[in-house]
């Protein structure tokens, strides 16, 4: 869902009630845990 639609993540993290970075810093721990599975 993020990668899909350019500028999605900023529409989708306004509605977070979290704070962006981390969420931010989430999004991308997961990405890549999510890369890595499929890489092996």
């Amino acid at each position: 869902r993020f990668l899909g639609v350019s500028g999605f993540f900023d529409k989708y993290a306004e509605f977070r009630d979290e704070d962006m970075e981390l969420f931010a810093d989430w999004v991308d721990s997961e990405m890549t845990r999510r890369l890595d599975r499929l890489e092996s």
